[in-house]
């Protein structure tokens, strides 16, 4: 099981690298709000939900009543 976890996972390093590049490169300053990005890359969501703000409200008001927390700046 290891060697499909090796190749399937990645070290922190590795996962913070779309933030980091998120945040530090000056041609993302472009780019409007609400978009995906994976390794670095701008990606196409593959379905509708993803851009359905009712059900995005509705997943985080469940997501509050489930975990117990209540976040103030919604």
């Amino acid at each position: 099981m290891y060697p499909m976890i090796w190749f399937t996972t990645k070290s922190c390093e590795e996962g913070a690298q779309t933030s980091i590049y998120l945040s530090a490169d000056p041609s993302i300053e472009k780019v409007k709000g609400g978009k995906y990005y994976v390794d670095c890359r701008l990606k196409t969501l593959s379905n509708d939900l993803g851009y359905d703000l009712e059900f995005a409200r509705k997943l985080w008001e469940e997501s509050e009543q489930l975990s117990g927390f209540t976040f103030a700046d919604k």
